[in-house]
């Protein structure tokens, strides 16, 4: 079966999600899942399980088929009520209990679909500084050991050896996008999408996103101290009232979102029927059991871009 990508011009998106929140004074996506309009008892219970894994699988695989995925929560509006009238066979409305209103049953569902995909894009760059860890403690490594083992596999500067099979096999033979470290993040995501019940094509967003998640980490731990335990401590404040050191920067802003951008481009090369299949079936395998080229030398061009397949 031919897999078709969905390319969604979020420039020319007229409604943002901010702009349907502002329709109600309640900020519904700072709320429990509880406030989401299920019926009582226990179907309501069934529905709050359905949204929990299939709505939540779904809307996660839609943000990953996308070229922007940073981008993805300002376009809910216009998927959610498909989303919704597939998986649950009554209307927002007809349980809307928050508010006079029965029109603002939207805006709730949206914003709880905005915290399911911030929440993963979240997921996903701890997932990759978790991997890393994972690494180092099980080789008994020191801070000069990691410092070193960083600097090895980062290669120099744009050789981005982490992010191939074969970092020294010649041009288009490497294997990008099919390191373990990558693969590992990469399997994260696809467990998350596991029960979605609509295809929206090849995650070339969700990969993407991994890929920029684990340059990240080994951007962190490139002196050999462990990110999470920083971030802890600048969390700590000493008798003054002032912090300690600064936390680690969230995985976003306009850094990451051009680095993903630059591992879309390259992943747009990739082909359906030959690089695809490898990706995702090894990925997968890598999930536990339990659980279910462009040449363009354009200074506007981010050299991701520009790597070798």
């Amino acid at each position: 079966m031919r897999v078709k990508i969905y390319d969604v011009d979020v420039g020319k998106v007229k409604t943002s999600n901010a702009d349907i929140a502002a329709a109600t004074s309640i900020n519904y996506k700072t709320m429990p899942v509880t406030c989401l309009p299920f019926p009582t008892g226990a179907l309501g219970q069934r529905c709050t399980t359905k949204w929990r894994k299939e709505f939540k699988a779904t809307a996660i695989n839609f943000a990953a088929s996308l070229d922007q995925p940073f981008a993805s929560n300002g376009l809910l509006h216009e998927h959610v009520p498909t989303w919704w009238e597939y998986l649950f066979d009554f209307a927002m409305e007809d349980h809307w209990k928050w508010t006079p209103n029965t029109q603002d049953a939207l805006p709730a569902v949206v914003e709880q679909s905005a915290k399911i995909i911030t929440e993963w894009r979240s997921s996903i760059g701890k997932a990759a500084i978790a991997i890393l860890s994972d690494i180092f403690e099980h080789h008994e490594m020191d801070k000069q050991q990691i410092i070193d083992w960083v600097k090895d596999i980062r290669g120099d500067a744009g050789e981005f050896r982490w992010l191939y099979a074969n970092p020294d096999a010649p041009k288009g033979k490497k294997g990008a996008f099919q390191s373990d470290l990558v693969l590992g993040v990469f399997a994260g995501h696809l467990k998350q999408t596991s029960g979605a019940m609509l295809d929206h094509g090849v995650p070339v967003g969700g990969l993407a996103l991994c890929t920029a998640a684990m340059e990240r980490a080994l951007e962190l731990w490139a002196n050999g101290e462990d990110p999470k335990k920083k971030d802890a401590e600048a969390k700590k404040h000493d008798e003054t009232g002032k912090k300690r050191s600064q936390p680690i920067p969230s995985f976003g802003g306009d850094v990451w979102i051009s680095c993903t951008a630059g591992y879309v481009a390259l992943a747009h090369g990739l082909k359906e029927d030959e690089h695809w299949p490898k990706i995702l079936s090894e990925a997968e395998a890598r999930i536990p059991a339990s659980a279910a080229t462009t040449t363009s030398a354009e200074s506007d061009v981010d050299v991701r871009a520009t790597l070798s397949l």
